[in-house]
């Protein structure tokens, strides 16, 4: 598995901490003119709202999203090594179905953006 894992580790090896990590999420957005501040500030909230919504939205939920980017992570790897079988994305069961509210919801946040 950590072969698997070593050239995102070794690409990712500068970017020590919260900030610069933060920082560096920032600057995948729109960055003429935006202050270190508000990119940092930017990057939280996309990873609050965006980033897999359905575990949790609210103040402090990196470690539950953490957490959970963990099981898929593993569940990715046994799955490339052949030690567990691929999902049916096609069946029934696998689905997850949203609402018309969430639905709604994201389409005015794209657009009042």
């Amino acid at each position: 598995m950590m072969e698997l894992l070593r050239p995102s580790l070794e690409e990712t090896f500068v970017i020590q901490n919260q900030q610069v990590t933060l920082d560096y999420i920032g600057k995948k957005g729109s960055t003429v003119g935006v202050t270190k501040e508000k990119r940092i500030k930017y990057a939280k909230e996309i990873l609050q709202r965006e980033m897999l919504p359905y575990v949790s939205v609210g103040e402090y939920c990196e470690t539950k999203k953490a957490y959970y980017f963990g099981y898929i992570i593993h569940r990715l790897l046994l799955c490339a090594l052949g030690r567990r079988p691929e999902d049916d994305m096609n069946h029934y069961g696998n689905k997850r179905l949203d609402l018309a509210g969430p639905l709604l919801g994201g389409l005015f946040r794209m657009v009042s953006l």
